[in-house]
């Protein structure tokens, strides 16, 4: 079976929606790169989860569209 490369999830303050749509990940995935466009600080924990993860936060709100 195939792997999805990268995939980007864009998130807005609603961290544990984000924590749920990781935990739902039934294929495989080689790189996960979370957006994170709030304002508030998301230090999440990964540990227990067996891939890639980059985090990138904004210092400013950005465009999501």
């Amino acid at each position: 079976m195939s792997s999805i490369p990268v995939l980007i999830i864009p998130v807005l303050n609603r961290y544990d929606l984000l924590d749920e749509a990781l935990q739902s990940i039934d294929y495989p995935i080689d790189n996960i790169l979370i957006i994170n466009n709030g304002l508030e600080k998301y230090d999440p924990d990964f540990s227990n989860l067996n891939l890639k993860i980059w985090l990138c936060s904004q210092k400013k709100p950005f465009p999501l569209s």
